[in-house]
């Protein structure tokens, strides 16, 4: 590591920054519904982000919808 920085100076790094904008065109909807659901696979909470409304379930393989 040739210059190591604390983390409190991280998030004013230009390596660490995003600077790109997206544009209206690239939104998928204008508010999206933010999920917390329990994963059956993972064993803890995953947060998912949406469009439409949350499922029941987290969705994965095999219940790609999240009903199951």
């Amino acid at each position: 590591m040739k210059r190591p920085k604390t983390l409190d100076k991280l998030s004013s790094l230009d390596s660490w920054g995003c600077k790109r904008y997206l544009d209206a065109t690239e939104l998928a909807c204008s508010l999206p519904n933010m999920c917390k659901l329990y994963s059956r696979v993972f064993q803890q909470d995953r947060y998912l982000y949406t469009c439409s409304e949350c499922p029941q379930k987290y969705p994965w393989i095999r219940n790609e919808f999240g009903f199951d």
